[in-house]
């Protein structure tokens, strides 16, 4: 089996990157988040507000999940008079925080991840970490872990006013960098990254390191695919 999978014929394989956007749990990290008991925890604390719970799941995208908070914010004359989206979403950040919080215990780095990292940043390419995490655990991590220096600049839930599949984050950092999309890649593990990359108009690379199988991810057809992060080395500096 290829260890990089070229999924699209019109790529240059020359080209010269001049950012590399990466997401951060299951992509950089190993990182098991309880996701199914965060969104419990979600739910019966919005369910206490007043919000109706059937309209909520526990398999829920964290976006499509707040996504329908805000619907029933603006059908409900009840929840809105006593509540605003935005306080909302703040108490829904301060429970993914602490199950964030909880996992980062247990983490740790991807084998190369570090030294991927340190190569990029020596050959003066920009880095930025997009991430639906919370800024709180995510800076924890990263600091911990020794990637804050090869790191140009951090993009958090806490930043974004949409999550991942939203492009939001990558528009952000790429505005940030004074980056062109196409002048970038993109790197991450889940269906939402390569669905976020697309709607941003920059070229993606599927790790399969993290909770999808490496079919699931060739089915959202990124630029590439790779089956460890070092291979990243390979596209962005071919030979």
């Amino acid at each position: 089996m290829l260890k990089i999978i070229p999924i699209s014929n019109n790529l240059n394989s020359k080209s010269a990157f001049k950012a590399v956007m990466f997401d951060l749990d299951g992509t950089l990290i190993e990182f098991k988040f309880r996701v199914r008991e965060a969104r419990e925890e979600m739910i019966a604390h919005l369910r206490r507000l007043g919000f109706n719970d059937t309209e909520l799941s526990r398999d829920m995208k964290t976006q499509a999940f707040m996504d329908q908070v805000q619907l029933q914010l603006e059908n409900s004359p009840e929840l809105s008079s006593r509540y605003t989206f935005d306080s909302i979403e703040s108490q829904i950040s301060l429970i993914l925080d602490k199950y964030e919080l909880q996992a980062f215990k247990e983490a740790k780095p991807h084998p190369g991840s570090l030294d991927v990292l340190k190569r990029i940043s020596s050959e003066k390419i920009l880095t930025a970490v997009v991430t639906n995490s919370g800024r709180l655990p995510v800076d924890a991590m990263l600091g911990t872990f020794g990637f804050l220096p090869y790191v140009s600049i951090i993009i958090t839930r806490n930043e974004m006013t949409r999550l991942k599949p939203e492009p939001d984050g990558i528009l952000k950092a790429l505005d940030s960098l004074r980056v062109r999309a196409g002048d970038s890649i993109f790197v991450g593990d889940s269906v939402i990254d390569i669905q976020a990359s697309r709607k941003a108009g920059v070229k993606c690379v599927a790790v399969a390191t993290g909770l999808y199988q490496a079919e699931a991810l060739i089915a959202q057809k990124p630029d590439y695919l790779i089956h460890k992060i070092e291979d990243l080395e390979a596209i962005i500096f071919p030979t």
